[in-house]
């Protein structure tokens, strides 16, 4: 798809109609030679089938009365003739308009994925997974079907209304007018029909991402919904959330049901008018048994187009409901963008300096933090400790720019991040996190999923730097394993391990530990430590940890509380106050580590280590 079109796509007022429409057209707009040409074998397949009625009322009216053998084998080719043409051509547009589909659903899912990546993370913040799911894939499709099948069958009915009207007034318009008397009427339910129906469609695609949300959720979360005995619960919940598209759905077919069974009695009422008049007619030889035979048949297909534009407007209405669920992400901005002057830096040295740096998150008053002022020199380690909820990972979320500061700024080697290029910045950052995340596919591609095309060797070389590259190879397939979803066919220590190797690669100037060693057990720590301590070499590294350990060899450790600092120095300078939140913070998990080595005898062993592994307190 055309950047260009992909722009027009993306850019308009959702609550304007015709802006709405326009919009989905322009996803036809790189296509538009295949969809002319499918629209053109559309309009042929319409003309051919409106030709066997008129054949049949010259059988009738002249092959039969007159016995013409010669006019019956005629009238027969050309039947035939019309339905092996009729057969090719539409076999051609129904391959075409599959192929069209495809590109165009290709191309719709692809521009919301990419929206999607583009946003930032206070839009996910407020949206759950299974909604944006359920938009990638159940209203793109609704959209998809739309544009490649509703409308070529909107230009269809419509032309056979009016050939077929057409044909009828040649023929015999009092007829004529007989059997149209009750068209106004339908379309004027076919109007009223979506003041019923639209508002049904809305709450039932929303229940329909509601209840794909709560799929993701609870499939995603299975060990947890067992470990609490909550089958039941969840299964409860899922009834709740399964009866409201249950009871939209059977709204919504309440009111399909009672109005096209109405617009089918109303075309059956003119039907039956013309039977009688015409019948009447041809008794008094007025009118042919031809001409009424073919007269018949063609107000057969008249009115189905007419319930079919009235279903059209039932699939218009579902597609608004999709559409305006589509354009509501498309039609969101990133609260993160580079600047109009954006700078990519020539070399990044790793010089944060924070000046009154407050935030808030959207939609929220309550500063989470509040005037924070902090310098890292290149290459320093800075600990941040804290209790949870003190804003030690809000702090570290700006250094990326995950979100930007409510007042303040930050700068990286002299200029403010705002003025930075967001895919520069973010390519020298690299991030460890407490529950590393790991994606379905093989262990060298999650290795090297920061750098994708980086060789074996440098994977391998990574890996050893990780204490990773041992266990791997005791893998039946080695770097080829397949870690399962979320990396859940290895242990917290493996993960962790990985997701350091990944970090390695990618060489960073500025490193984010966020509590790397707080999940996993002493053997596992002690080589994540020392993983660690290659991948600090020359970085500069701020750390949030929970067990002390990770910040012994820190040049500086801050303490936060309700998102200020309020201690700030050395290890040995935090220690040294009596009163210190720090020094308490310490003493707590001295005092734990002591009283678990009294219930643990054989843990002896690991005292002075978990002495080391000194809580500081959760996230």
């Amino acid at each position: 798809m055309s950047s260009n079109c992909s722009s027009n796509c993306s850019s308009s007022n959702s609550g304007d109609v015709p802006s709405l429409w326009g919009r989905l057209f322009c996803y036809l707009r790189p296509y538009w030679h295949w969809a002319i040409l499918s629209l053109v074998l559309t309009l042929l397949v319409t003309g051919l089938s409106l030709i066997p009625p008129k054949l049949m009322q010259l059988l009738l009216d002249d092959a039969i009365p007159r016995k013409s053998m010669k006019l019956l084998w005629q009238l027969s080719l050309l039947l035939l003739v019309v339905y092996l043409v009729t057969t090719i051509v539409s076999f051609i547009r129904t391959y075409l308009m599959s192929w069209l589909g495809q590109k165009v659903l290709y191309d719709m899912r692809s521009e919301l994925y990419r929206h999607l990546q583009r946003l930032s993370l206070s839009f996910y913040d407020t949206h759950r997974t299974g909604q944006l799911m359920s938009r990638i894939t159940g209203d793109v499709g609704m959209l998809e079907g739309f544009l490649i099948h509703s409308i070529p069958q909107f230009f269809v009915d419509l032309l056979t209304l009016f050939g077929i009207g057409f044909v009828l007034f040649q023929t015999d318009w009092k007829l004529a007018l007989i059997s149209l008397a009750p068209t106004p009427l339908l379309f004027f339910m076919t109007v009223k029909y979506k003041d019923f129906i639209l508002p049904i469609y809305r709450r039932l695609r929303y229940a329909w991402g509601d209840l794909t949300s709560f799929l993701s959720d609870t499939l995603g979360g299975i060990k947890v919904v067992k470990v609490f005995n909550q089958e039941e619960h969840e299964t409860q919940r899922f009834r709740i959330k399964n009866e409201r598209i249950l009871r939209g759905s059977l709204q919504s077919v309440l009111v399909w049901s009672i109005f096209f069974p109405t617009m089918g009695l109303i075309s059956t009422i003119s039907l039956v008018a013309v039977w009688f008049v015409g019948g009447k007619q041809v008794m008094e030889g007025t009118l042919s048994l031809g001409v009424l035979t073919m007269f018949t048949l063609y107000l057969q297909r008249f009115y189905m187009p007419v319930q079919n534009l009235a279903q059209m407007n039932d699939v218009i209405q579902r597609t608004k409901a999709s559409a305006e669920r589509v354009f509501e992400i498309l039609d969101t901005q990133p609260d993160i963008q580079n600047a109009p002057d954006a700078i990519v830096p020539e070399e990044i040295k790793g010089h944060i300096l924070m000046e009154n740096v407050k935030f808030a998150y959207p939609g929220s008053n309550d500063l989470s933090l509040k005037g924070i002022n902090l310098e890292i020199r290149p290459g320093e380690m800075v600990g941040i400790v804290g209790r949870s909820g003190a804003g030690k990972s809000t702090l570290v979320a700006l250094i990326p720019r995950f979100y930007d500061p409510t007042e303040g700024q930050i700068k990286l080697d002299g200029i403010d991040l705002r003025k930075i290029d967001l895919a520069s910045l973010r390519a020298n950052i690299g991030m460890v996190l407490q529950e590393p995340y790991l994606f379905h596919g093989t262990v060298k591609e999650n290795i090297a999923y920061g750098k994708p095309n980086a060789d074996m060797l440098e994977i391998i070389r990574a890996a050893k730097a990780a204490n990773a590259h041992q266990f791997i190879m005791e893998f039946p397939d080695a770097y080829d394993t397949y870690v399962g979803e979320r990396g859940t066919k290895l242990s917290g220590g493996q993960r962790q391990r990985i997701s350091i190797a990944r970090a390695l690669l990618r060489d960073p100037k500025i490193l984010v530990l966020d509590e790397a060693t707080s999940a996993v057990d002493s053997e596992s720590e002690y080589a994540i430590q020392q993983a660690l301590e290659r991948l600090l070499q020359g970085r500069t590294t701020i750390a949030i940890a929970h067990r002390l350990s990770t910040l012994r060899k820190a040049n500086k450790l801050i303490v936060l509380e309700n998102g200020e600092i309020v201690e700030e120095g050395t290890h040995e300078e935090l220690m040294a106050k009596e009163d210190g939140i720090y020094r308490r913070f310490v003493e707590i998990q001295m005092s734990m580590s002591e009283t678990l080595s009294i219930s643990n005898p054989n843990g002896g062993n690991n005292k002075e280590q978990m002495k080391h592994a000194a809580s500081v307190g959760n996230r």
